[in-house]
């Protein structure tokens, strides 16, 4: 994980700098904001937040990382995903990921998040198991649908019968990789167990084909599952 410091400075010279710090995530890590709040970062994922951050809890995210927001009194909690897009939270548990196209999806495990877009003053609140997916670049097209299946607890995903497709879809999102199933595979199978947050991308798969009975091979960077 690298971490790096710059200052922000704007207006009048005789007014103290923002000191602003960067955090980029080399491999899959924890790191624990100053409010004792927790962000599990995705490789190639970055974070960056004001040394103020105790006062004005706001931060700007790059990539795919979950968090686990430590309650504050009244105090809010901000997370820029994009230009005028943002979270805002008191104490809850979601996950934000970030496709190269520029879409956003934010998906809530516990509490109440309101996602706002500042270019049609649209907030809309989410509940639990809800997942939003906002499209900037397609005339800000938000779809809200409902996660059922999947919770997060203790540094591990959770899946109770999760169909099988729905799961994969998941675990690609998760590692930035393509998955195919092949058509003689059920999708609707189901599975259920754990996934830790850093656990490689090759025990998932293996743990995922052995508890269905069902094999797997890969070409060419992409992961077929097979019977």
């Amino acid at each position: 994980m690298g971490t790096g410091i710059f200052w922000l400075i704007g207006g009048r010279t005789d007014e103290p700098a923002d000191e602003y710090i960067t955090v980029t995530a080399c491999e899959s890590r924890v790191y624990s904001l100053p409010d004792d709040s927790k962000v599990y970062m995705q490789p190639g994922s970055s974070i960056s937040y004001s040394s103020s951050f105790a006062h004005n809890r706001t931060l700007h995210l790059k990539g795919q990382s979950l968090f686990e927001v430590q309650k504050r009194g009244k105090s809010a909690f901000k997370v820029y995903i994009g230009e005028g897009t943002y979270i805002e939270v008191k104490g809850t548990t979601f996950w934000v990921k970030q496709s190269a196209t520029g879409d956003n999806e934010v998906t809530l495990f516990e509490g109440e998040v309101d996602f706002n877009i500042e270019v049609s003053g649209r907030k809309i609140t989410m509940k639990p198991s809800q997942t939003i997916i906002y499209r900037p670049q397609k005339s800000h097209t938000v779809t809200l649908q409902e996660t059922a299946g999947m919770e997060w607890k203790d540094g591990k995903f959770h899946f109770t019968e999760i169909p099988l497709r729905q799961l994969l879809n998941t675990i690609s999102q998760l590692y930035g990789t393509e998955i195919k199933l092949d058509r003689n595979i059920n999708t609707e199978t189901t599975f259920s167990g754990s996934i830790r947050y850093d656990e490689s991308l090759q025990d998932v798969i293996e743990k995922i084909c052995f508890s269905l009975g069902i094999d797997h091979r890969e070409e060419n960077g992409i992961i077929h599952i097979n019977q």
